[in-house]
């Protein structure tokens, strides 16, 4: 492998990790094992005040992914062999639930409802642990479904990303981690949590590293270095060889903001009552869920999960209920505005 474009702190931690996944054998130590996330710059829903300030701190991300909504389909031709080292990835069974405080739920003294069935994890080649989930959130006047991905951190907390449901369905959903502990250049991963159906693999290239993975429940996970993260192209390919998607720096932007004004609109609640809601909007859906037949439960400090009975889906009442919590937020904004 030639030199990468980063310093040789990090170089040496990729290289290593790269033997390691040669070898097939679990790495002993990773440098990545805590994560933090920076945001990139744009405008996210106008939640005011100290809710506000627990949204960007807990819900952040690396900020350079920018990228076309539409797959860029290629011809068929014949199957591609992937190139380089294959980075594999795990299902794993549940682990303990992280201590997730985005969303400014630790300003709610309700808590955080998720979507049990929707809590899925895995486990890098070197031994780093991702998870995804589903909640609500409050943004203007409106319930908003919100997709969350994230690293399980050392001390059971966790480090991730939200965004509404409707904007990682309408493009790539992709964002970096690292650990700021290692200095400037960081270290960590780079994910694509919604890569198209039908992906056989997805080629990863980040300067001279060159690895694949097969994706599972539609995520990849790669590592990175956070220094120079335009630099990453993947690519996922289908069995025969026709490119379903690029992800790049250079991709075209889209203009989210702009077709979905309802996202961002600005509450017209106080920074009080805007916390209060939350908190009124969490407690409704939790008990329309169970009045529903849905099972709630959690421990303190970690999310509240509703359980579909054995073989029931839970999407009809989750959509139902957000419905409803919508309803009850209504009033709210209706009697505190």
């Amino acid at each position: 492998m030639t030199d990468l474009d980063i310093d040789p702190e990090m170089e040496a931690r990729l290289r290593h990790t790269f033997r390691i996944v040669a070898a097939g054998t679990p790495v002993d130590a990773t440098p990545w094992e805590r994560v933090a996330r920076e945001r990139e710059p744009r405008r996210p829903a106008r939640l005011a005040g100290a809710a506000a300030v627990v949204l960007l701190v807990g819900a952040s991300s690396v900020g350079l992914w920018r990228v076309a909504t539409r797959p860029e389909v290629g011809p068929v031709s014949s199957p591609v062999a992937p190139e380089g080292q294959e980075y594999p990835i795990e299902r794993i069974p549940e682990p303990v639930l992280p201590r997730i405080a985005a969303l400014a739920h630790d300003k709610s003294p309700f808590g955080l409802v998720a979507d049990g069935s929707s809590f899925k994890y895995w486990r890098t080649a070197d031994v780093a642990v991702a998870f995804a989930y589903r909640s609500i959130n409050v943004q203007g006047d409106q319930v908003v479904e919100w997709t969350c991905i994230g690293q399980q951190e050392s001390d059971g907390g966790a480090g991730h990303l939200c965004r509404p449901t409707v904007e990682t369905r309408a493009r790539p959903n992709v964002e970096g981690t690292w650990d700021p502990s290692n200095g400037p250049a960081g270290s960590g991963f780079w994910r694509w949590a919604n890569v198209p159906e039908n992906t056989e693999f997805v080629q990863y290239r980040l300067g001279s590293l060159v690895l694949w993975q097969r994706p599972l429940d539609g995520e990849v996970i790669f590592p990175s270095n956070i220094r120079n993260p335009v630099s990453v192209v993947a690519t996922a390919y289908r069995a025969d060889g026709a490119v379903l998607q690029v992800v790049s720096a250079q991709m075209p932007v889209v203009d989210f903001e702009a077709a979905h004004p309802e996202l961002y609109q600005q509450s017209r609640l106080s920074e009080a009552a805007q916390v209060e809601a939350l908190s009124g909007v969490q407690q409704q859906l939790s008990a329309c869920l169970s009045g529903k037949g849905i099972v709630m439960s959690g421990d303190a400090g970690a999310p509240q999960l509703a359980t579909p009975p054995t073989g029931q889906d839970i999407e009809p009442a989750w959509q139902a209920c957000i419905a409803d919590a919508q309803r009850w937020l209504d009033d709210y904004v209706a009697d505190h505005a």
